[in-house]
């Protein structure tokens, strides 16, 4: 699908500047209760299909002058919360992939950055997240972000004016990731 969808880009726009790699689930499990089942599908959709992502828009951008692809990623990713075992490898993995991938696209003219967002007021994650006690606390800011704090980050790293940043994996957290407790 993931090959078919730039292919489908390519032919009808000429070539892809960007490539936002979005999708992404959570729900939650303890260590000892992990299912393989939960795992194979958390990973499937959280690593696989970012991985799947910039491999094909990789092989489109490195043909057409480079681009910029954008990970989303997870503050999961940058630490633990208990419940989040497969999830926050999952998400680290895409840190760390997004990281191989913009030293080995660096020389082509490809940028590759990941983006951790904390709580964001969406529709999946945000009224029932923002309603946990003790969730709005986590960050310094001692609140929940909007939709449109995270995409101002997406827009620019997709954009010339974030010529020079790559490898980068940038927390939207509100300063939930720079709290030791």
């Amino acid at each position: 699908d993931v090959q078919h969808l730039v292919a489908t880009a390519v032919a009808e726009l000429g070539r892809i500047d960007a490539m936002l790699n979005v999708a992404g689930i959570a729900d939650g499990a303890l260590v000892p209760d992990i299912t393989m089942e939960q795992y194979d599908h958390r990973f499937d959709v959280d690593m696989r299909g970012v991985v799947l992502g910039m491999k094909h828009a990789i092989r489109a951008m490195k043909d057409t002058g480079g681009g910029s692809i954008v990970n989303w990623s997870s503050v999961g990713g940058l630490g633990a919360s208990p419940g989040t075992t497969v999830y926050s490898a999952a998400k680290a993995g895409v840190n760390a992939a997004t990281q191989v991938a913009a030293v080995e696209c660096a020389r082509l003219g490809i940028r590759v950055n990941a983006i951790c967002p904390g709580l964001i007021l969406t529709e999946i994650m945000g009224a029932a997240g923002a309603a946990r006690p003790g969730m709005l606390e986590k960050a310094a800011m001692g609140r929940a972000g909007e939709p449109h704090e995270v995409a101002e980050l997406a827009s620019f790293l997709a954009s010339d004016r974030a010529s020079y940043i790559t490898g980068a994996v940038i927390p939207v957290d509100g300063g939930w990731s720079a709290r030791l407790a």
